[in-house]
């Protein structure tokens, strides 16, 4: 079967999301608030703009991917080593681009003060297409950590956006914060603990827990454990700010 160039693909995403950024850099520039912010508050809003995009994308298309190729795992663990499909291996080498973007547009530019959350992330990213690159198989774990780890971002970003615009007393800023917790719940906590669960039952059916091959398991193992961690965070986060506004009304 004739595989992708994944240079290429590579490449071409991390130029498509380079240009981008610098489009949505050009159009925020009408925006008197936009040119009022420094430079590294800039960065950090063009890149929530294309990490929105970029995790819209990166939710459809790898679920679409899902229900196409995988969707028989739910009968059937083993399904986790099948021949990696040309679409999956593309949606990959596409995220890995986005990824090296990203990384270098937030060293770069966005320059935050703790860099070991975005490492720890895009490494094991990183390691997670490598390993389905080389063992030929595995490519429905990423394919499910896309479409369930993508899927909060683009909520993230609009509170984000409308507590920069000072809309975080608004109905609609609680509307979307419930939205997103209620989501990320679902997706990164009680399904990817059960797809967790499903990619390890097809490593011990298959006697591969002890082969290169488990790094597959061990990266979306890795990535469901940071999604509790986040989601204390974020529990955490939304009680300070019920209990911010409770002190303001009284």
């Amino acid at each position: 079967r004739p595989q992708p160039n994944m240079f290429l693909i590579v490449g071409a995403s991390f130029v498509f999301y380079s240009v981008l950024c610098y489009i949505s850099h050009l159009y925020l520039l009408n925006y008197n608030w936009y040119q009022q912010e420094p430079p590294t508050k800039q960065a950090d809003l063009r890149s929530r703009v294309v990490s929105s995009i970029h995790s819209t994308i990166n939710t459809i298309l790898p679920a679409i991917c899902f229900f196409i190729y995988f969707s028989d795992i739910l009968q059937d663990s083993t399904v986790t080593y099948r021949e990696n499909p040309l679409f999956a291996l593309q949606l990959l080498y596409h995220f890995l681009g986005y990824v090296t973007y990203d990384s270098l547009h937030t060293i770069t530019m966005v320059k935050p003060k703790n860099h070991l959350p975005m490492y720890l992330h895009h490494v094991n990213s990183v390691l997670g297409v490598l390993t389905v690159h080389y063992t030929g198989a595995l490519s429905v774990i990423g394919v499910v950590g896309l479409a369930l780890l993508e899927v909060t971002n683009p909520f993230l970003h609009i509170l984000w956006f409308l507590r920069l615009l000072k809309f975080d007393k608004s109905p609609l800023f609680k509307f979307i914060g419930i939205l997103f917790i209620s989501v990320y719940f679902i997706s990164r906590l009680v399904l990817c603990s059960y797809f967790t669960f499903v990619f390890w039952h097809a490593a011990i059916l298959k006697n591969r827990v002890f082969e290169v091959y488990a790094l597959g398991q061990v990266v979306f193992t890795i990535f469901t454990v940071l999604s509790f961690f986040w989601f204390y965070k974020i529990i955490r986060i939304a009680g300070d700010y019920k209990d911010t506004r409770s002190e303001k009304q009284k």
